[in-house]
């Protein structure tokens, strides 16, 4: 199975600011955690991400209940 998550709310998300590398705000780090919770009894392999730090911080915090690598692709 695989599942397709959608970032935390970012900085540049509060600015209305189309792209960029930007981290992910108080508010994007409880909906990471919403999903964490949500995919806590599922099990996962493995986590891709892209190289953008709000992807990267998202999956940091699903993955508490994983403990699984994180590959970073472009």
């Amino acid at each position: 199975m695989i599942y397709f998550v959608r970032h935390g709310q970012t900085e540049y998300n509060v600015q209305n600011i189309l792209g960029g590398n930007s981290n992910l705000t108080d508010l994007g780090k409880q909906q990471a955690q919403q999903a964490a919770e949500q995919f806590r009894d599922i099990r996962f392999d493995i986590i891709f991400v892209s190289n953008l730090k709000r992807t990267y911080q998202t999956a940091q915090i699903i993955n508490q209940y994983h403990n699984v690598e994180i590959i970073v692709d472009d």
